[in-house]
């Protein structure tokens, strides 16, 4: 019996289902009601999935040229569902792009930080261009609000001694501010404010 059962656990499962449109779409729609994202982002999770699949077909010994074949349809599908997410506006990079930059900056991210993660998820190149942030004001509270997450500058208990521009606190600071993508202007700015001032800043982020 032992033996019989070991032979039935290496008998290949039947080969799953290519990934029809259905499938797709629901699997699309299952995401974007957990989270927004870009074109090109969703783009790859639909091509995992076929890849997922693709692999499990081939481990149930389906051939390569039918394998093949599977996943141009199943990758034409995807295409399709797609196109029709973006034209009923389930997909949109612009908004994407305005609402993931917003919430970034608000985190205390630079605008080279965001310029990044937008370029990092496939959001058109125009989009990203657009909903990055250019108001100094808005770099410069999303600088205040680094310091607060990282109880530096205005936040620290050693903001006095910090007062020295050439203190090692100042330069492990700067060196903060720097690696988080601001400017060193923006950074030597937003060292000299006040915990009032910082206070006063944040607010405008609300």
């Amino acid at each position: 019996m032992r033996v019989n059962a070991k032979r039935a656990r290496q008998v290949p499962l039947p080969a799953p289902p290519a990934p029809t449109m259905h499938v797709l779409q629901e699997a699309a729609l299952s995401y974007l009601d957990k989270s927004s994202c870009s074109v090109a982002h969703m783009t790859k999770l639909l091509e995992r999935r076929i890849l997922v699949w693709s692999r499990r077909a081939e481990k149930a010994g389906m051939s390569e040229d039918e394998i093949r074949q599977k996943k141009a349809a199943s990758k034409a599908a995807a295409a399709e569902v797609i196109a029709k997410l973006v034209e009923r506006k389930f997909l949109d990079d612009k908004r994407f792009a305005e609402h993931r930059a917003a919430r970034l900056t608000r985190e205390g991210k630079s605008r080279r930080a965001v310029a990044a993660y937008l370029a990092q998820h496939g959001v058109d190149e125009d989009a990203a261009r657009d909903a990055t942030p250019r108001d100094d004001a808005k770099e410069l509270a999303a600088a205040v609000m680094l310091l607060k997450k990282k109880r530096i500058g205005a936040f620290s208990r050693d903001s006095e001694d910090a007062d020295d521009e050439e203190s090692a606190v100042r330069q492990k600071w700067l060196g903060a501010l720097a690696r988080a993508g601001f400017s060193f202007s923006t950074a030597e700015r937003v060292l000299r404010l006040t915990r009032e001032s910082a206070e006063e800043i944040l607010r405008s982020l609300d």
